[in-house]
């Protein structure tokens, strides 16, 4: 389930737009677990196998 950037919306995984305002909806990137399956971003654990995943953090570029 994704949540609208714009208002209080929800829309399934496979949403295009809104359906509450309307506004496009990006499309999830999925994360891919060792047994297959794949995750919403940010899952700790997957729940088929159990497996903890790897959190990847992204580098403040710092100057």
């Amino acid at each position: 389930m994704q949540k609208c950037p714009k208002c209080i919306g929800f829309g399934s995984d496979s949403s295009n737009f809104c359906s509450i305002c309307g506004t496009k909806m990006e499309p999830l990137a999925f994360i891919n677990c060792e047994c297959g399956k794949q995750l919403v971003p940010g899952t700790k654990y997957c729940h088929v196998c159990g497996k903890k995943q790897k959190i990847k953090k992204e580098k403040k570029n710092e100057k």
